[in-house]
């Protein structure tokens, strides 16, 4: 089971997001993520982190990003891979952002996708590799972020281009990474893309 949108936060270190916790955790007693894990070192004991959870929005941190900031990010089930109009290979992104009540919420940020490939490494661990990484999209502007925002399915459409004509090997999947005005990084989204 992976757990969506949560954060470890380490003890000697920033905060760092933790694919699928469980299948590593069972399958090797230990974490082992390639690339993830920079400040706590490659491998962690799961011990070495606690969850960290939304705070509560308080009065000074309504005065700058407002009751309602997005701290939750999920990458909407629609999402999917389509041929353009040039017969070039789309991914059509639907982003949701979530308030600290969970609800749906529009945000003013930046968004950073990458596209990431499952494999397996010594040992049967699995691992991943990035193999794209998108420019940031910067929606901080109100006029450019009103563009995106579908108010039926409450989700940013964003429209990727670039994909390579054939996918790698291996489970692929994308990863969403929202950073609010203010310069909070929220945890990062995930989704296999079939």
């Amino acid at each position: 089971m992976t757990p969506q949108g949560i954060m470890y936060t380490c003890i000697d270190g920033p905060p760092v997001r933790i694919v699928e916790v469980e299948r590593m955790r069972n399958r090797a007693g230990f974490l082992l993520v390639t690339g993830m894990l920079t400040s706590c070192g490659v491998m962690l004991p799961l011990v070495g982190c606690v969850e960290s959870t939304p705070t509560r929005p308080t009065k000074s941190t309504m005065r700058t990003d407002g009751p309602f900031v997005p701290v939750r990010t999920r990458i909407h089930p629609l999402t999917r891979i389509v041929s353009g109009e040039d017969g070039e290979r789309v991914v059509e992104v639907h982003l949701e952002l979530y308030d600290y009540w969970n609800h749906a919420v529009k945000g003013v940020g930046t968004v950073l996708f990458e596209l990431y490939r499952d494999r397996t490494m010594g040992g049967g661990v699995t691992g991943s590799t990035q193999e794209m990484r998108w420019p940031v999209i910067d929606i901080r502007d109100p006029e450019v972020n009103s563009r995106p925002y579908d108010p039926v399915t409450r989700t940013y459409l964003f429209k990727l281009r670039g994909l390579p004509e054939e996918l790698p090997p291996g489970r692929i999947i994308l990863h969403a990474t929202f950073t609010t005005a203010g310069g909070q990084r929220l945890p990062t989204a995930e989704h296999v893309i079939e």
